[in-house]
């Protein structure tokens, strides 16, 4: 036996923040991707999963379904973060349990997508403060430019809309512990983001470009009024 999944890297377009109380997002899916393996082994053995990540908090609560397999997921980033290591690995594992319990995780999309949000955030029951969303999880598993509805069920994946028009991905070097950060969030208010992100889904699937671009730039003002910007990004994209 021997598995072997994939996943892509995730940068958020829009949404990040508007996500954690319920809001849209559109969210890329790049090169390079994620990767586990899965063979059987004589001794149970995971390489790359930190035990306490919801990946290795899913590995043990379900322990019995992993036992006598090798499991090794490979970061193409090397753990400099940011770009969807946890919610591949978590993408990964439930997967593979759906497997091993003769399953199928890609039969009926929108059930599958609303079983693994809920497996996810099943983890933070006994949480304080803000929760992570799991957007990242479907973003990635529905791959391509992932719209994701504020009803997580009908999210889909779509192409870029804008013909001669692209984008650029530029990674900073700091790394924000997004536990720690989420704690800082619970009195919050998310209301103006929302409403640019749901606007902003809007102007995509019409392809209105000049429109949808203001928006974005709207989205990071208030981004950068509230210090959710890293420092060095305004210098980069001036």
């Amino acid at each position: 036996m021997e598995f072997e999944f994939k996943a892509a890297s995730k940068t958020f377009l829009i949404g990040e923040y508007a996500v954690l109380k319920g809001g849209p997002a559109i969210v890329l899916n790049t090169s390079p991707t994620f990767s586990l393996k899965v063979t059987k082994s004589k001794e149970n053995d995971c390489m790359g999963i930190h035990p306490l990540s919801p990946a290795g908090k899913w590995l043990r609560s379900r322990a019995l379904y992993f036992n006598g397999l090798k499991i090794k997921f490979n970061d193409p980033w090397q753990g400099k973060g940011g770009l969807g290591a946890s919610s591949a690995q978590f993408l990964f594992v439930h997967a593979l349990a759906q497997v091993l319990q003769q399953q199928i995780p890609f039969l009926n999309s929108k059930d599958y997508l609303l079983q693994l949000l809920n497996d996810f955030k099943s983890l933070y029951t006994d949480s304080k403060g803000v929760v992570p969303s799991g957007v990242d999880l479907l973003a990635q598993y529905l791959g391509g430019v992932s719209l994701v509805n504020k009803n997580r069920e009908l999210s889909y994946a779509t192409n870029w809309p804008f013909v001669l028009k692209n984008f650029l991905i530029f990674k900073t070097s700091k790394k924000v512990k997004s536990h720690e950060h989420l704690l800082t969030l619970e009195h919050e208010s998310f209301k103006e983001l929302i409403e640019l992100a749901q606007k902003s889904v809007f102007l995509f699937e019409k392809g209105e470009w000049s429109a949808f671009v203001l928006c974005l730039q709207q989205y990071q003002q208030h981004l950068a009024i509230k210090k959710w910007t890293c420092e060095s990004t305004p210098l980069k994209l001036n």
